[in-house]
């Protein structure tokens, strides 16, 4: 099996989610594999790091403002082409379309 086997089980590996011989097989692998045994350092390093970060509570209205992200309805999307429009339209009327596609982003400067 290949690296990219084992790395993929950093993971399981640690949450012992492995069985009895995958569990046999990833130690022998990052034993014999330096690369993979010097990633696999850096993932537990990473994880033990996580480990002491403080805990913060989500804020109540959090999964309200998800669901909503969810349900609102998209504008289309366009392709850099449909922006473009019909190729047999007069230049000066696709890019005039083009320009009604573009998005618009609003941005404002307070001087408060």
């Amino acid at each position: 099996m290949d690296c990219n086997y084992y790395r993929a089980l950093f993971s399981a590996f640690v949450d012992d989610e492995l069985d009895e011989q995958e569990a046999r097989n990833f130690k022998a692998h990052i034993l014999k594999c330096k690369d993979c045994g010097e990633r696999f350092k850096a993932f537990r390093r990473a994880q033990d790091l996580l480990l002491l970060l403080e805990r913060k509570e989500a804020p109540p209205q959090l999964w309200e403002r998800i669901e909503e992200g969810i349900t609102r309805k998209e504008e289309p999307a366009y392709t850099f082409f449909q922006m473009l429009g019909d190729p047999s339209e007069p230049l000066g009327r696709r890019r005039e379309l083009a320009l009604i596609r573009l998005p618009v982003y609003r941005t404002g400067i307070s001087f408060g």
